[in-house]
């Protein structure tokens, strides 16, 4: 990677970061709700698009995570999800 790439990549994951850590806190308290969460539902958020938004915005609007940050954090919750669920 050149180095201009880099300092872009970095500058993304500071960015993502601060917004966890505004919103939930730290990380680990970020991916134990989403663990809860997931143990709490009789149906698969993965099993096709619809229920995958389903279930991200409920999550994200139980935890009033603010409007602006919802897509970011999306991308984040459906990662950790797929993370989980391995």
């Amino acid at each position: 990677m050149r180095i201009e790439q880099i300092k872009i990549k970095n500058r993304r994951e500071n960015k993502t970061n601060r917004m966890i850590v505004e919103v939930f806190g730290n990380w680990i308290t970020f991916r134990r709700l989403i663990k809860e969460d997931l143990q709490n539902i009789d149906y698969d958020p993965l099993e096709n698009e619809a229920t995958k938004k389903y279930f991200v915005k409920h999550l994200l609007r139980s935890y009033q995570v603010p409007y602006n940050y919802f897509v970011k954090i999306s991308d984040l919750v459906e990662r950790e999800i797929r993370r989980i669920k391995k």
